[in-house]
């Protein structure tokens, strides 16, 4: 039987496919907006906060308490993902989730998602909300497969593109 010893805390391996996540560092942050630039612009409109999200992660994400994760394979950022504070305590939202086209299939949203995930038990979080579009189906689906709640169908107040929310209770 073959032994397999896992990262420290702030990584999280996922074997299949040899897709490690990290907590971002300064140097994935370029990838953290172009990478969701890229799928935004293939699927939909940019939005204001789009923009101003991705322009400035430190202030809008990591500044209040969230957090940016970013896959690596040999060696290359491929996805990337965010958790970011809402008002609320205790809760986050799974936000910019992306994965590069050319490396889908690796594993690296379902990777993402774990890693964040355990990062938000670390932060004694009790809830994640990710706000999506239905037309985004492998997305619905990672969601949903994760365990993730549809708790809202229609349009969303803050994005244009956004009709559903999931949320899943934290333990």
């Amino acid at each position: 039987m073959q032994t397999m010893t896992l990262p420290p805390d702030s990584t999280h391996f996922h074997p299949r496919a040899f897709v490690v996540v990290v907590e971002a560092l300064d140097e994935h942050l370029a990838a953290f907006r172009d990478l969701n630039l890229e799928w935004i612009d293939a699927h939909f409109m940019r939005e204001a906060k789009d923009i101003e999200v991705l322009n400035d992660p430190v202030k809008w994400i990591l500044e209040p308490g969230g957090q940016v994760f970013a896959a690596l394979h040999d060696h290359l950022v491929v996805g990337v993902c965010a958790m970011m504070a809402l008002p609320s305590s205790g809760e986050f939202e799974l936000v910019k989730m992306a994965v590069r086209p050319d490396r889908r299939g690796l594993g690296a949203g379902r990777a993402l998602m774990q890693a964040a995930e355990a990062w938000c038990l670390r932060q004694n979080a009790k809830r994640i909300l990710i706000v999506t579009n239905s037309a985004l189906t492998p997305a619905v689906r990672l969601y949903e497969t994760s365990g993730y709640k549809l708790i809202h169908e229609g349009p969303h107040p803050s994005y244009q593109r956004a009709d559903r929310i999931f949320e899943k209770r934290l333990g």
